[in-house]
């Protein structure tokens, strides 16, 4: 289950987020995103989190903002969003910009106005459509490996149907 952060960036919805640095991860792989309300997000984060952090329960100066980001970094995060806006993160500090850039890590903006449930619901929704499309493509995968291994079973499936069919065909 997972997106690139560039497939993530071109959602419906979310043209508000703007890559800030780090270009040469956009391919990395999203497989879920964290709200970070913690100093630290390393013991809360397992890889591949498209970290949110917001500065509404924990004040984020550029220190912590770059610490974070190197734990992200450790831990194999696929990239990090500030949210910005006159009322906790003003702007994302230069520091942070160039660290991104040379980490390789999507750095994003999020203005404020761009509410977080809008934009979770968005990315929720889009990872889990893509791991059903990926379920379904793997059954679907089995069936034919299944049925190339025992066509016999394969033919009476077909017979079935097309003699439930033809019931149906007839009701009508």
């Amino acid at each position: 289950m997972s997106l690139t952060v560039s497939e993530i960036l071109a959602l419906e919805g979310l043209s508000a987020m703007r890559l800030r640095a780090g270009k040469q991860g956009l391919q990395l792989a999203v497989r879920w995103y964290y709200v970070a309300e913690n100093e630290n997000i390393a013991e809360w984060i397992m890889g591949g989190e498209l970290v949110f952090i917001t500065g509404i329960n924990h004040p984020r100066d550029e220190e912590n903002l770059i610490h974070l980001l190197m734990e992200g970094k450790q831990r194999g995060i696929a990239g990090m969003v500030i949210l910005t806006g006159d009322a906790y993160i003003q702007a994302i500090p230069p520091r942070l910009i160039a660290l991104a850039d040379e980490l390789g890590i999507p750095l994003i903006e999020q203005p404020y106005l761009l509410k977080m449930v809008i934009v979770t619901e968005r990315i929720g929704t889009a990872l889990v459509r893509s791991e059903n499309a990926l379920q379904i493509s793997q059954f679907i995968s089995d069936l034919f490996v299944y049925f190339s291994l025992f066509p016999c079973i394969a033919e009476q499936m077909i017979s079935h149907a097309q003699q439930q069919s033809g019931r149906k065909n007839r009701k009508k």
